[in-house]
This record gives structure tokens, C-alpha cells and sequence, in this order.
């Protein structure tokens, strides 16, 4: 058979197989990756310091390039702690840190406060980046067998891509 009809064979088998439970833990995991809409923090950032005071466009971008330096930042720091701190407690710690940054965001904004908001987004994108951008693939590569790794990580990422695009246009 084709390609593409074997490796849609190889996804249904997984669904019932013995890697059903890492399965569904891999689409999980893909599907609360992007619906945190870390992507659109990056995507609206200008437009939501614009919003909250930030006089120019230009200005607006480039204060949000700040936050895509703590994605870089986070990531780069993920690479050293994850096999230091656990990816349970990386997954963990950052979600409760991206949360609390989120609140503040909602905060900062509802005030109009242009800093607040800034950092806000820092916090956030540092958090997330430096425990789900990168755990998430780590995770991804160790819960399959050779045999099915292929097709498994090839639903997974197909859960992040999708999510990410409904959570960017929502």
C-alpha cells in the first residue's frame, strides 16, 4: 500500500495496541503544548502593547521582541534542566509559573499597564519555553517503541500543528 495508507494503519493500531496509553499521553501532551497559545503570545504581543499605551507600531515590536528573547532564553535553559530537574517537575513548575504570568498578563492589561504587561509576556514565554517547548519533544522520543515511533510522533505533532492553528485564529 501507499505510504500515507500504512501510516494511517500504523495510527489506528495505536489507538489499541500496547503503546495505546503512551499514545493518548503523546496526543495529550501535543494538544495542552499549543492550547496554552504560547504562539500567540509571540503573534499578538505588539498588538496587545499597543492596546495597553505603547504610542508606535514600531516601538510595539520592538518591545515584543523581548518576549521572543525569553523564548530563546527558556529553550536554551530547557536544554540544561531537563534531565537535571525531571521533566515531570519541569512540566509541572512551568505550568504553575505560565499560569500565575497569565493572570498578571490579564491584570496588567485590564490596568493598561504597558510595562506589566511586557513583563508579563517575559515571564510567560520564559516559563512555558523553558519547560513544555522543549520537554515536550524530549517526552515525545522516549515514549515509543522503534517500531511504532514514526506514526506516533507523527500524530502528535499533527495535534500540536492543528491546535496551534485553532488556538492562533480563535
Amino acid at each position: 500500500p501507499r505510504p500515507w495508507i500504512r501510516m494511517f494503519r500504523d495510527i489506528r493500531g495505536l489507538t489499541s495496541g500496547p503503546e495505546r496509553d503512551a499514545f493518548a499521553t503523546a496526543l495529550w501532551l501535543a494538544f495542552f503544548n499549543q492550547a496554552t497559545c504560547s504562539t500567540s503570545v509571540i503573534n499578538f504581543a505588539p498588538e496587545v502593547l499597543e492596546r495597553v499605551g505603547v504610542d508606535s507600531d514600531a516601538d510595539a515590536v520592538l518591545l515584543a521582541s523581548a518576549v521572543s528573547l525569553c523564548k530563546l532564553l527558556g529553550v536554551s535553559a530547557s536544554m540544561f534542566l531537563v534531565d537535571r530537574a525531571g521533566r515531570r517537575t519541569l512540566l509541572l513548575v512551568g505550568s504553575h509559573a505560565a499560569a500565575a504570568a497569565m493572570a498578571g498578563l490579564a491584570i496588567a492589561y485590564d490596568m493598561g499597564d504597558a510595562f506589566g504587561s511586557l513583563l508579563c509576556m517575559c515571564v510567560f514565554m520564559l516559563a512555558f519555553s523553558a519547560s513544555w517547548a522543549g520537554v515536550f519533544w524530549v517526552v515525545l522520543s522516549e515514549l515509543f517503541s522503534m517500531r511504532v515511533k514514526s506514526a506516533a510522533v507523527s500524530a502528535a505533532a499533527a495535534t500540536l500543528f492543528a491546535t496551534g492553528a485553532f488556538t492562533d485564529f480563535v
